[in-house]
């Protein structure tokens, strides 16, 4: 009996040893300490007053509203956005529940000729479509399951899920970005 309970000891404690720290695909700046995705954008002969032009006229786009945070003409342009992040968790039974939040950033724009700078940091989530009103900066939540004894690991994989899901948003917005910034209007071909 001594040796049984011995053994599911040292099980235990090995299984709490063996658990992991989260992955997180976004890329975090040691020097703010924030999560935070760079970038410089060359965009060979173009004049900062085009690039910035371009980038006013795809933030309003983006985000409906022509009020910007902080504008310097040609050379800056600090707005906020928000995204929608799907959490999806088990439920009772294997029922899968999704639960769809949004994710609030700051996004600047710095502008010199032939070539722009996105810094998109301060990420915050900003609690469920579903009524929850809590807010809570993505530094925090991924720290969640620091606190945590039982349920660590669905806490680590729903953080993981969270922040892959963020990933692959920003990258989308990043995307849209390039396309939108650095290119001519179309001509009208009537």
């Amino acid at each position: 009996m001594r040796n049984l309970t011995l053994i599911l000891i040292s099980l235990s404690f090995m299984n709490a040893m063996a658990q992991k720290e989260p992955v997180i695909a976004i890329p975090f700046d040691t020097v703010s300490e924030k999560y935070a995705y760079v970038g410089v954008v060359k965009a060979e002969e173009r004049s900062s007053s085009f690039l910035y032009k371009n980038a006013k006229t795809w933030l309003i786009g983006l985000n409906g509203n022509d009020s910007m945070i902080d504008i310097v003409n040609d050379s800056l342009i600090r707005d906020r956005g928000t995204v929608t992040v799907t959490l999806v968790i088990k439920g009772a039974m294997g029922v899968k529940i999704p639960i769809p939040y949004n994710v609030s950033y700051m996004i600047i724009l710095e502008f010199k000729e032939g070539r722009y700078r996105y810094t998109i940091t301060n990420f915050t989530i900003n609690g469920s479509n579903t009524g929850s009103d809590q807010s809570m900066a993505l530094e925090t939540y991924v720290k969640q399951h620091e606190n945590m004894n039982l349920g660590k690991r669905d806490v680590i994989a729903q953080e993981e899920q969270f922040c892959a899901e963020l990933d692959d948003k920003v990258k989308k917005l990043i995307e849209s970005m390039k396309a939108s910034i650095g290119v001519d209007e179309k001509a009208d071909d009537w």
